[in-house]
């Protein structure tokens, strides 16, 4: 059976003010998430811990998006980082919400904001 693509996927990181930026386009599922897992890979790999994933983009995140996010904050808050989520769609908001995750990733509306000095 051939799998039809999807919509297209992408996803890019750059420095911000002692963050890291992670765009993400399009929908994070089993097939595109182990593109999202190389750049955050290469992100940490750089000694780059605090990481804003920008999820404004997004359409869609299935379990697999969920558990991949939850490791790279585990990893970077094991290096004294962060990782916070900036313009979660209420989509994806509510998948958050039932896996738990609302309650230890922070949200925020802007990417201003989640850099923003606290």
């Amino acid at each position: 059976m051939q799998q039809t693509p999807g919509p297209q996927f992408l996803v890019v990181s750059r420095g911000l003010g002692g963050w890291t930026v992670v765009s993400v386009e399009g929908e994070i599922d089993i097939y595109t998430v182990p593109e999202l897992c190389d750049c955050l890979d290469r992100v940490l790999n750089e000694g780059c811990y605090n990481i804003v994933i920008d999820l404004s983009r997004v359409s869609f995140m299935d379990a697999s998006g969920i558990s991949a996010i939850s490791r790279y904050y585990k990893k970077a808050s094991q290096n004294n980082g962060e990782v916070k989520l900036v313009g979660v769609s209420s989509r994806v908001k509510r998948i958050l919400g039932l896996a738990k995750r609302l309650s230890v990733i922070r949200l925020y509306r802007t990417l201003e904001e989640a850099i923003e000095p606290q």
